[in-house]
């Protein structure tokens, strides 16, 4: 729950950065949801999760949100495979994304849901809650607390990590 997690954090003593720059699959929002209108008789809603991490710089608790560009920020994440566990898929997606680079595997341990994000028909607005009048869903956005036990200053990164 969120007061279990509101107890872990990250001890981190210095910006983390990663190696290469974070690019979105889509050059634009229209893009993105031409290519979810596309998909969506393939693969059905699409459902996407995303790693709240908190991190303690100068003892005040930040989430960590990664910077693609210089005018957006997402948590970790991304979109789960169909029929992929959410928690499993998670720990993959953040192991792609914020892994060590020197082969020793990162041991991810997801707390539980903090939050669900709907969007009806393929639209940017996403709902905390399931708004009723909908033709069909464009996805789910679940948003999961999540931390690493053995958190390590001196991993080298791929991408410019912001708080």
């Amino acid at each position: 729950g969120v007061t279990q997690f509101g107890n872990k954090y990250i001890q981190q003593t210095k910006p983390l950065t990663l190696e290469q720059p974070l690019y979105e699959k889509d050059s634009s929002v229209a893009a993105r949801f031409q290519r979810m209108r596309e998909e969506f008789d393939k693969i059905g809603m699409r459902m996407t999760v995303e790693g709240v991490l908190i991190v303690h710089e100068h003892r005040l608790p930040h989430v960590l949100l990664l910077q693609l560009g210089t005018t957006f920020f997402k948590l970790p994440g991304g979109e789960l495979n169909r029929g992929e566990d959410e928690v499993e898929g998670l720990k993959c997606l953040m192991t792609e994304i914020l892994g060590r680079q020197d082969g020793v595997l990162q041991d991810w341990v997801i707390d539980g849901c903090i939050g669900s994000w709907w969007r009806p028909n393929f639209e940017p607005p996403q709902y905390p809650y399931i708004p009723r009048a909908t033709g069909c869903w464009g996805g789910r956005r679940r948003n999961l607390g999540a931390h690493s036990p053995r958190a390590s200053g001196g991993q080298r990164r791929r991408r410019i990590l912001a708080w």
